[in-house]
């Protein structure tokens, strides 16, 4: 590789100008921070719910009541059995004035509680890339600026190290799927063979050419991970709040629901009935999971499979209706018939969700892993659920069993106090 040729510079010429270069830099940096204010602003306001407008409830993270406009399609889908259908992915997106095509769409069957984590972690991811691109863009700010600045000083070395950093950036991005950043990468993957060029350049007048090529990339570069980039991001930040915020409204409602159907069964005569009936659903969802974890070949579990369907039939359980359809057990079946094992096993474990659903044990668990403002509502509920537990194993005849009910229906009856005492 040849050595490119450089311009030896005067000490006093040298310090101007990578004081114009650091300049330069902190104009960059002064520029992203006041186009992040700007567009933060703009999203703030337009997220901003008139009381003119229709609007639904919503609750933020601390318990609090907020509203949230009936116009934004939230890309949710409540089905009858107690679960939804929650939609991830953009069909398209700005890039600057441009539109461009969007990331992959997919839709996911979920509980309620896993639907308003999920929005709070693809919330929490995009903060978090942002953290990435506030680390990467000084970087970028910092190589352009001296670049520009001082094109026809540096040795190979010197342009050897800042293709480094960038090289690095870019592997960062090597596994994104959004056409925005993979645009960057492309420029970051230019800037970086424009600079090897730089460094072998022949004459002064190459190395101008090549210099000013690579400066161009570097801030594409920027203007896509930086106000592009952000005005993308802050959008779907906010969007992803306003799904979370109307998904836990709609999660404290189902608890309250579940908590007042607890007190109101297990108090009225027919409450042992009431119980085996949520005892053996839970048994079922049980023998659902060891079936899709199982490691049996295919035939053994489509028998499985079909006896249980079988005895449930027997036990009056449906196809059609609400809650759980015997018709995904027989989708499930003819899924493993067919080799379609990964269907097989989403089917089968989504049949076990639908029986657990609303049952105590399974709303404490999922209530533990949610904000603050609910956990004493968990913990009762915990203790309650803790007391059901531990009926079957009691003596069939005596008070301890009414006793263990009752309890629960105490601690069933203080958890529906917390949830109503919660501040809004």
């Amino acid at each position: 590789m040849s050595m490119g040729v450089t311009r030896p510079l005067r000490q006093k010429e040298l310090t101007a100008r990578k004081a114009m270069a650091e300049n330069l830099e902190k104009k960059m940096a002064r520029e992203r921070f006041s186009s992040r204010r700007t567009i933060s602003e703009r999203v703030r306001r337009r997220g901003h719910v008139h009381k003119s407008v229709p609007s639904l409830t919503g609750i933020d993270s601390r318990g609090s009541y907020i509203q949230i406009s009936r116009a934004q399609d939230l890309k949710l889908e409540f089905l009858k059995n107690g679960l939804l259908c929650m939609g991830t992915g953009l069909e398209k997106g700005w890039a600057g004035k441009r539109i461009i095509g969007g990331v992959p769409q997919r839709e996911s069957t979920l509980d309620i509680y896993s639907a308003t984590r999920r929005a709070m972690h693809i919330r929490e991811g995009l903060e978090m890339g942002r953290i990435w691109r506030d680390e990467a863009l000084p970087e970028i700010e910092k190589i352009n600026s001296k670049l520009y600045n001082l094109w026809d000083w540096g040795s190979p070395l010197w342009f050897y190290s800042y293709r480094r950093v960038i090289d690095s950036l870019k592997d960062a991005l090597k596994n994104t799927i959004n056409p925005l950043k993979q645009e960057a990468r492309d420029m970051l993957g230019k800037a970086s063979e424009l600079l090897g060029r730089v460094s072998t350049s022949p004459n002064l007048s190459e190395k101008r050419k090549w210099s000013a090529a690579a400066c161009s990339c570097l801030t594409a570069f920027r203007n896509r991970i930086g106000p592009w980039r952000d005005s993308q991001v802050e959008g779907m930040i906010a969007y992803n709040k306003m799904r979370e915020r109307y998904l836990r409204a709609e999660r404290d409602w189902r608890v309250h629901r579940v908590l007042r159907r607890l007190v109101k069964a297990y108090s009225i005569e027919k409450k042992w009935a009431i119980l085996g009936r949520d005892t053996k659903d839970l048994r079922y969802a049980v023998r659902m999971e060891e079936i899709a974890s199982s490691k049996a070949k295919r035939e053994k579990k489509t028998k499985a499979i079909g006896e249980l369907t079988e005895e449930m039939d027997e036990n009056k359980y449906n196809r059609g209706g609400r809650g759980l359809d015997l018709a995904v057990l027989d989708e499930a079946e003819n899924c493993y018939l067919e080799g379609k094992n990964k269907r097989g096993r989403t089917l089968l474990r989504r049949g076990a969700l639908i029986l657990k659903l609303d049952k105590p044990g399974f709303v404490a668990g999922q209530l533990r892993e949610a904000e603050h403002y609910v956990q004493p509502v968990a913990e009762k509920i915990e203790d309650g659920a803790r007391h059901l537990e531990q009926i079957p194993r009691l003596p069939g005849r005596g008070q301890e069993r009414a006793e263990a009910l009752g309890t629960a229906v105490e601690c069933f009856k203080n958890a529906l106090w917390e949830m109503e005492a919660i501040k809004r």
